[in-house]
């Protein structure tokens, strides 16, 4: 059964946000509360 497209929609910017904030993370060496707070990326 698809999701409907909203449902899909979110689940792809959440899946999105997240990858973003590991790759700052990561390439910063800050913590995932310091990127959300520096950048307002999910903590």
């Amino acid at each position: 059964m698809a999701l409907p497209a909203n449902q899909f929609d979110a689940m792809i910017r959440t899946a999105v946000l997240q990858l973003a904030s590991r790759h700052v993370c990561t390439s910063l060496k800050i913590s995932t509360d310091d990127a959300h707070v520096r950048f307002g990326l999910p903590a």
